[in-house]
């Protein structure tokens, strides 16, 4: 893949993440767009690309000042990408049914290592206002991935 045009697309969507998701927060909740793109990368590009590409914008959100714990998000984005990864290689042997629950459970996990690690309170003493916030930030991204998957088709290997 040519790395001009990938630099090109990690600004974008940094800077889509930094303008565009204060206008689209919800109670605190807003979509993380950098998880939408790496896991389109490493399903598209393989693993390795993915898991370089994650840490890359990992690194440059932490210390962007958004994110309060440093390294978590590079943490979760190679997480996702190693993951995503591992289905671009499954993507012709999976029905695209599976395949698509399989990206759906990939980006609740990625969402449950960020708020497990960033609202531990609420999981100690909390248990339904965890959930909720768990549930509620993938519910918001998977909406935005759900519309970017009718643009451009994550599965590499049906059109």
């Amino acid at each position: 893949m040519n790395w001009i045009k990938t630099l090109i697309s990690i600004f974008i969507v940094l800077f889509g993440q930094f303008f565009l998701s204060g206008i689209l927060e919800i109670n605190t909740v807003r979509p993380d767009f950098p998880v939408i793109f790496i896991m389109y990368t490493a399903i598209r590009n393989g693993r390795f690309h993915g898991i370089v590409i994650g840490f890359f914008i990992g690194i440059l959100v932490d210390l962007s000042g958004v994110s309060s714990y440093f390294g978590l998000s590079s943490l979760t984005y190679v997480v996702t990408a190693y993951l995503s990864g591992y289905l671009q290689m499954k993507s012709d042997r999976l029905d695209s049914v599976y395949y698509m629950v399989s990206w759906i459970g990939i980006l609740a996990i990625h969402f449950l290592i960020f708020t497990v690690v960033r609202y531990q309170i609420l999981l100690t003493e909390y248990h339904f206002l965890f959930l909720i916030k768990w549930i509620s930030t993938t519910a918001y991204t998977l909406g935005f991935m759900l519309i970017f998957q009718f643009i451009y088709n994550i599965n590499p290997n049906k059109y």
